[in-house]
Formats: structure tokens, C-alpha cells, sequence
């Protein structure tokens, strides 16, 4: 969804998503095994719902309402529940997405 309806800044966005996000888990997540791309996942999503809440247009609030209805559980992945899930990269991504969304409001 991100590359069709944002495709100018698409890249940008992914890309900040990805080395951010893993950046931050990198540096300051527990010394553990953190395999995967939840965090990339997290950062697109809370990108998209968050897009629309910072920008307010009519197209990317029914984007952001949309994922809400089929993503919306993602937020309880945010917070710790199981020992062995890397949650750092989870909520690093979640940060990421949202700090993202709020600079590209402002370009797009």
C-alpha cells in the first residue's frame, strides 16, 4: 500500500524504516537473538495510520482507517507480553513509523 499511494516518498520512507528501526535495536535493545522483520512491519504500518492523523486529507484518513480495521491489532505487539519476542524492535519500529510519518507530512 505504502508504494501505491505514496510513491513519492515511498522509498524514503521504507528505508528510514528499515535502518532506523534496526539502527535503535541495535544500539539499545536487551542482548538477545533479534531475528526478522516486525520492525520494518511495525514502522510501515504505524506509518501509514499515522500519516493520515498528521496530514487530515480525506485519502489518507480512509488509508489509516483502513489498516486500523485490518491492522489494528498491532498495537498490543508494541508492549512486552513474551520474553522471547524481540518487543525492542517492535516498539523501535512503532517510534520510527511515527516520527516518520509526522516529518513526511510536512514534505508531502
Amino acid at each position: 500500500m505504502l508504494y501505491f499511494f505514496y510513491e513519492n516518498i515511498a522509498n524514503q520512507v521504507f528505508l528510514s524504516c528499515l535502518l532506523i528501526t534496526n539502527g535503535i535495536v541495535w544500539l539499545a535493545a536487551r542482548p538477545y537473538t533479534h531475528i526478522g522483520a516486525s520492525g520494518l512491519i511495525y514502522g510501515l504500518v504505524f506509518f501509514m495510520i499515522f500519516l493520515g492523523l498528521f496530514k487530515g486529507t480525506y485519502k489518507t484518513i480512509a488509508i489509516s482507517v483502513f489498516i486500523l480495521i485490518f491492522y489494528g491489532s498491532i498495537f498490543y505487539g508494541v508492549v512486552p507480553s513474551n520474553g522471547r519476542v524481540s518487543w525492542e524492535s517492535h516498539l523501535a519500529g512503532a517510534c520510527v513509523g511515527v516520527v516518520t510519518a509526522f516529518w513526511m507530512s510536512r514534505k508531502v
